[in-house]
């Protein structure tokens, strides 16, 4: 009895599971796009960019700054994204250069 309780609590479970679907892991989170003007106050001059993640690629390089994932040439916050290397990114914004690096915490 015990062996066909569990039998049918896993065949719901597995069926809960594949009427869901599959997602790509690797596949980018749809982005709201940023068009906030910069007000004394506002979120954007408020805005400290946090660099949580760097993923070094050949073709296309991705960091993760603040829970939202650029590309080389993609903005946040009217900052765009023009270098990345292997624990730092680099933005522009109206000639004004900034670098984040990652902390030394995430790193381990």
């Amino acid at each position: 009895m015990n062996r066909c309780v569990l039998i049918a609590v896993l065949a719901l479970c597995s069926a809960s599971t594949l009427a869901q679907g599959l997602r790509d892991p690797f596949e980018r989170p749809a982005q709201a796009p940023l068009t906030r003007s910069a007000v004394p106050g506002s979120a954007e001059t408020d805005w400290k960019p946090d660099l949580r993640a760097v993923m070094l690629d050949r073709d296309q390089s991705l960091v993760n700054i603040g829970g939202k994932i650029l590309a080389v040439g993609e903005s946040v916050n009217g900052y765009t994204l023009v270098t990345v290397r292997e624990r730092s990114a680099i933005l522009i914004k109206d000639g004004i250069r900034i670098t984040l690096m990652l902390d030394k915490e995430r790193l381990r």
